[in-house]
């Protein structure tokens, strides 16, 4: 649990640093605008000053009976005063949009890697449940063939005779582990090379097929908070958890090899938990 604290309070000092370096380089650039802006409003007013000036004059020589005078003024009059072009200046709106972007896009790395020191730490806490599953080979379908120590299921390549124990599987390519559980938490790890998560009920979902390939998947069950997860050992995240389920009876570890698209029947074994390193 202090490991996990850690974690948390890096995140939140994490997005919290990346939020006061937001506002900061939002406050400046908006300084910088206000700035800007200030020195336009006071050309635009120089410019109203200088055109009420010339207004006024007009309007008193308008007035002025003296033909001289009248001649006199009417070459400085008579050329408007300099003014600048406004349709050139544009007012953006989204000065900091760019900034925004790459401080989300920072914050986002950061987030990632700490989501994995999290994976590190969660898989660390699990593996403590670590359980030794040995296949059973009266469960085993004809087709497949166990090791003599019981950790991994291959091909036979033609189906055997086998005694028809009514464990056995015969339409399906699963196994059974021999030690089944009805309390308590336990943990186990499997190398695949093709990994397809089954569900152990039937619900709208009867299948979850991953989008990447995991070479060592981790089983972690808790009985008594009905829950089931499944986890990339090799990339030390969590992949997907059942929650709320109601375990009845015992349960047994289920594995089974998937067969590629030609029929070939992968290796499946159970290997030793792994460390993971802080």
């Amino acid at each position: 649990m202090a490991k996990l604290g850690k974690v948390f309070t890096a995140l939140v000092r994490s997005i919290e640093r990346s939020q006061a370096e937001i506002i900061e380089v939002i406050e400046e650039k908006q300084k910088a605008a206000e700035k800007w802006a200030e020195g336009l409003v006071k050309e635009l007013e120089q410019e109203f000053a200088e055109l009420q000036r010339r207004s006024n004059e007009l309007e008193q020589l308008s007035h002025t009976e003296g033909h001289l005078q009248l001649l006199q003024s009417f070459p400085s009059l008579h050329s408007p005063p300099p003014t600048k072009d406004w349709s050139e200046i544009s007012v953006h709106s989204n000065l900091c949009l760019g900034t925004v972007r790459r401080a989300v896009s920072q914050l986002e790395e950061t987030l990632m890697s700490e989501v994995k020191r999290f994976g590190d730490v969660e898989l660390e806490g699990i593996q403590q449940y670590a359980v030794d599953v040995t296949l059973d080979p009266d469960t085993a379908p004809p087709y497949l063939i166990l090791s003599r120590d019981g950790k991994q299921m291959k091909n036979r390549g033609k189906e055997h005779d086998l005694p028809n124990y009514l464990e056995r599987f015969v339409y399906f390519v699963n196994v059974l582990g021999i030690e089944g559980f009805s309390s308590g938490r336990f943990y186990y790890e499997v190398m695949v090379t093709v990994c397809q998560l089954e569900e152990g009920y039937h619900t709208k979902a009867s299948e979850w097929i991953l989008d990447f390939t995991p070479q060592k998947a981790g089983v972690f069950m808790d009985c008594e908070e009905g829950q089931v997860s499944f986890y990339d050992v090799g990339g030390w995240s969590h992949i997907y958890s059942f929650t709320g389920c109601n375990f009845t009876e015992m349960l047994y570890p289920y594995l089974g090899p998937n067969p590629n698209p030609d029929g070939e029947i992968f290796p499946l074994i159970i290997s030793a938990t792994s460390t993971v390193s802080p």
